[in-house]
């Protein structure tokens, strides 16, 4: 976050990458609210990421959760979608991934797991 700060502070568009897995904390999630707000850094990318759980978040949607409960400066947020799959996640856990951030999208911050899509 440092370095992305500091390229936004040079006039670059930085969008950071959020891994969930790697996020080890909630202090370390309000740190990156914190530099993104003083930097001006608008956008950002979450992903559940492939790395062991270090942290809180076991996926992309539980630090979306927080992030919304939290409040953050990002007026877009970027999500993976996997349309050719994932080698170690079920295709039925993806889709339920991908309704569960839409339901959040359109202002349920909670989990949708009886949703269907048409």
């Amino acid at each position: 976050m440092e370095l992305a700060a500091e390229l936004a502070g040079e006039g670059f568009h930085v969008i950071p990458h959020l891994s969930a897995r790697l996020t080890e904390s909630l202090a370390e999630l309000e740190t990156v609210i914190d530099v993104s707000s003083t930097a001006g850094i608008t956008e950002a990318f979450v992903v559940g990421g492939d790395s062991p759980v270090v942290g809180p978040f076991p996926d992309g949607l539980s630090l979306l959760e927080v992030l919304a409960d939290l409040g953050h400066p990002f007026t877009r947020i970027g999500l993976p979608g996997y349309p050719d799959g994932h080698p170690d996640i079920p295709d039925d856990t993806l889709h339920q991934a991908l309704v569960d951030k839409a339901a959040m999208r359109h202002g349920s911050p909670h989990r949708c797991a009886s949703q269907t899509t048409p």
